[in-house]
């Protein structure tokens, strides 16, 4: 079993005069991620599962109540909060040669956010690990978004260190 808690801060600096609002709003996000992950080695092949529930509550900050948009003032109401809970499914295989494991991941996210439709996101993605001793391993991967390939793609690289206790 995991479990994570965080926060996070965003800031934005939007000074380009072409910008339609020319605003510099920041955002506060809390997190939380519970999940329980299962491991089946068989041989040199290493089969994970995990499954978990993601909680973020973001609260806006320096949201303005009027833009002034050609010289005219437009008063706006935005909603300077909000929550979105994710139910998540992982699952990866690999094979480990000595103390190297490269692997190949699949994730499913069901997204359902405090206002609007819930959505669905899938992700494929490839890495590696090394353990440098019994205690240190070092990894690199790459995911990216399948099901929204044509308009907003996700991509991500990650590099980790990790320390077992």
């Amino acid at each position: 079993m995991t479990g994570i808690a965080g926060y996070a801060r965003e800031e934005f600096d939007d000074n380009d005069d072409r910008s339609l609002f020319n605003f510099d709003p920041s955002a506060n996000t809390a997190f939380t991620d519970l999940s329980v992950t299962g491991v089946l080695p068989l041989s040199q092949w290493v089969v994970t599962g995990r499954a978990g529930h993601r909680f973020a509550y973001t609260k806006l900050v320096d949201i303005p109540s009027v833009f002034v948009i050609d010289g005219f003032e437009v008063p706006v109401e935005i909603d300077d909060d909000f929550f979105v809970n994710t139910l998540y499914v992982t699952g990866e295989v690999g094979y480990r040669i000595e103390r190297f494991l490269p692997y190949f991941r699949t994730i499913y996210e069901h997204l359902i956010p405090e206002e609007g439709d819930n959505s669905e996101l899938v992700f494929v993605g490839i890495g590696a690990t090394y353990d440098v001793s019994d205690t240190v391993s070092a990894g690199l991967s790459y995911q990216t978004e399948l099901n929204h390939l044509d308009t907003s793609n996700f991509h991500q690289a990650v590099l980790d260190v990790r320390l077992r206790f």
